[in-house]
């Protein structure tokens, strides 16, 4: 073991920077070749905590015996490096998916650790995982799903479209003009929950304060009404505790916020609408996120896809090029995260955020506050629903809503505000697993 003094802060970008290209190529080309190209020469796979292989020849032969149908994704959070600056941790969340006897894909979620070495080039190189841990009640569809959290870094990004870079198909009436003129805005670092707020969370609230939330304005798919029986019981369609709470109004947002932060003693918030882009866009510059091509969107985000298509053939703005495997709302986190480690950002359901309504962005904040008025009746919503299509699933698309106003497409999540530690100069490896078990392929 290396004395625990050895991991204070240094200057660790570069290793978390090589961590993330990784994930990036394992993604683009599967993780067995992108790790061929960034294995280092003693590197080891390990398990149970002891060597299986030594070697990069012998590691890539335990890797390659995994098969071609499990698929692994991860989410770099942190990076720790020695003070002799050649050794260093990463750790972050992954999602590993694989096909289970019935031919069914199967998820696992958790927590990993890697260790990486830096060569006389000065270019890291992967050596190590020491291992896997599940996050036990906290992961995508637990009870406690949305109280976890993602660091989001400080940065500065081009908030809103510019109009030569709007898809002109399908362009919806009205939405273009609210997302200009395109501008430059600082975000501080803050932590947004990586999933939304599920229905079985908000029924805890109410079954805890006797909180009334009655009525809903519903959209079955043809067109809208507002139905005083409607709630987020029972908002037009099925729904496990698992998926995204609807029919929940920004008030009744804040008031769950307020309950939420009395039992666990932290402060939670609405985030900005300049925060919840800088946010989806996870440091893309493309206005669509999670790219142009229709197929990959069904990976990434829930929205009218080929089944929404079948079921409601008169709706134009849909995306037949794929199927998301949802009608309604899916469970939270169902599908893949962005890049930050967000799920359900676009699509799904709209999220409420604590700006007022503006018309565009004409002397909006450039400092990545919520935008206030004196009279706010009227409050902004982002990142699209279940029913709406390619067009409307951009990072950059909004909507507003009543702020007492219930829709059957409309629920939330939780930001706080990032805590500073007083201790900046040295900063240990936070968040890593408390037990480490061994699972392939890390």
């Amino acid at each position: 073991m290396y004395p625990a003094h050895l991991f204070a802060s240094t200057a660790s970008d570069s290793l978390l920077a090589a961590d993330r290209a990784l994930a990036a190529a394992s993604r683009e080309q599967g993780f067995v070749e992108a790790y061929s190209k960034s294995m280092g020469p003693d590197a080891r796979k390990l398990d149970g905590g002891r060597p299986a292989a030594i070697g990069h020849d012998a590691s890539m032969a335990v890797l390659s015996s995994y098969g071609n149908h499990l698929k692994l994704d991860w989410t770099p959070e942190e990076a720790v490096v020695a003070e002799s600056g050649e050794l260093g941790f990463t750790w972050g969340h992954f999602v590993q998916s694989g096909v289970d006897k019935a031919h069914k894909t199967i998820y696992r979620y958790g927590k990993y650790l890697d260790v990486w070495r830096r060569g006389e080039d000065g270019v890291w190189r992967w050596i190590a995982d020491i291992g896997t841990g599940d996050p036990a009640p906290t992961a995508p569809g637990s009870a406690a799903a949305s109280s976890e959290f993602a660091r989001i870094p400080a940065g500065a990004f081009e908030m809103g479209s510019d109009p030569k870079d709007l898809p002109s198909e399908q362009e919806i009436h009205g939405f273009p003009g609210w997302e200009q003129p395109r501008h430059r805005v600082a975000v501080k670092a803050f932590q947004l929950a990586r999933l939304a707020v599920t229905r079985g969370e908000f029924a805890s609230f109410v079954t805890a304060t006797g909180y009334a939330a009655q009525g809903c304005n519903v959209w079955d798919g043809f067109e809208w009404s507002a139905q005083p029986d409607a709630s987020w019981r029972a908002p037009g369609f099925s729904q496990t505790d698992r998926d995204p709470v609807v029919c929940v109004s920004s008030a009744d947002a804040e008031a769950y916020i307020a309950w939420y932060g009395k039992q666990t003693g932290r402060h939670y918030r609405l985030p900005s609408e300049a925060e919840w882009e800088y946010a989806a866009r996870a440091g893309s510059t493309t206005i669509q996120r999670l790219g142009e091509n229709p197929p990959e969107l069904c990976s990434h985000a829930n929205g009218s896809a080929s089944e929404y298509s079948a079921a409601f053939p008169q709706e134009p703005d849909v995306n037949k090029a794929c199927s998301d495997g949802y009608l309604h709302t899916a469970p939270v986190g169902s599908l893949r995260p962005n890049s930050w480690g967000l799920y359900d950002m676009q699509g799904n359901v709209w999220q409420w955020t604590a700006d007022c309504r503006h018309e565009n962005y004409e002397v909006a904040p450039t400092d990545g506050s919520a935008w206030l008025s004196d009279a706010c009746d009227q409050r902004v919503y982002r990142g699209g629903s279940w029913y709406d299509g390619p067009w409307l699933l951009r990072a950059t698309t909004r909507h507003f809503g009543k702020t007492d106003g219930r829709y059957n497409g409309v629920g939330f999540r939780l930001a706080r505000t990032a805590i500073v530690s007083r201790q900046a100069n040295r900063r240990p490896l936070r968040g890593a697993p408390s037990a480490m078990r061994q699972a392939p392929p890390r």
